[in-house]
């Protein structure tokens, strides 16, 4: 478990690319990914921590556009997995409507 955790890090270390945000005529699209190494010396945290374990990454992506002068939209699709919990199953974390009646007035 452990050269594979050493692999799959010194992978990322080695490929580490700038990250760039993107738009694609109007919309912006962003995100992130991190990966960690859980261990601890005497219970199962979250994982089987106890001879440590890479069973820890999240990612995300959102986008947001502006659909009017006036109006803003947004929303993020988020994925984790935690040990037993998460798998990596993709979930909408959040959504938004941002409607500005004055440049100083929004709801």
């Amino acid at each position: 478990m452990i050269p594979k955790c050493i692999l799959s890090v010194s992978l990322l270390l080695i490929f580490n690319l700038p990250v760039y945000s993107n738009e694609l005529s109007g919309i912006e699209i962003h995100g992130f990914a991190s990966t960690g190494y859980i261990v601890s010396d005497k219970y199962n945290y979250l994982a089987d921590s106890k001879d440590g374990t890479c069973e820890f990454n999240e990612a995300g992506i959102n986008f947001s556009a502006s659909i009017a002068d006036e109006i803003q939209v947004g929303m993020q699709l988020y994925s984790y997995d935690l040990g037993d919990i998460g798998n990596n199953t993709v979930k909408l974390d959040w959504a938004l409507i941002d409607y500005s009646w004055k440049e100083s007035l929004g709801i």
